[in-house]
């Protein structure tokens, strides 16, 4: 968890500064078109089918990549008019649903001990946007 850590404030600081040099919604873009790009030659390489695979799920990755460009939007825009570490640290409030729809969805089990976990989590948040 250290090193995602390490790696999420290494990005969450590219992400400031491209927002500061660019506009928040150049940069995203460019962001995920340099990520498509060099994600390609692994998709045509480990999927023989992905011709396939698109065609039946056009629509729902069309919705996905949708809701993604909105959230990576979104992001960028918040990292560039605050601190990056409070941005970031909001942004994280959604490991909320995230247990909640493993909940639901998903029947996970041990809920109470997720939600607590969670609910540090988000008190640690507070308390870096309060202070």
């Amino acid at each position: 968890m250290i090193i995602v850590a390490a790696l999420w404030a290494l990005t969450t600081s590219l992400d400031k500064i491209g927002a500061k040099n660019s506009s928040p919604l150049v940069f995203s873009a460019a962001l995920y078109f340099c990520t498509a790009l060099m994600m390609l030659p692994i998709v045509l390489v480990f999927s023989p089918n992905w011709v396939l695979q698109l065609r039946t799920n056009f629509s729902k990755l069309v919705l996905l990549g949708s809701l993604k460009a909105v959230d990576m939007w979104c992001h960028v825009t918040a990292v560039g008019l605050t601190v990056a570490a409070n941005s970031v640290a909001v942004r994280q409030t959604s490991l909320l649903m995230g247990v909640g729809f493993g909940y639901l969805i998903f029947k996970e089990k041990n809920i109470k001990t997720r939600f607590f976990g969670s609910a540090i989590m988000v008190l640690g948040i507070c308390l870096l946007t309060f202070s």
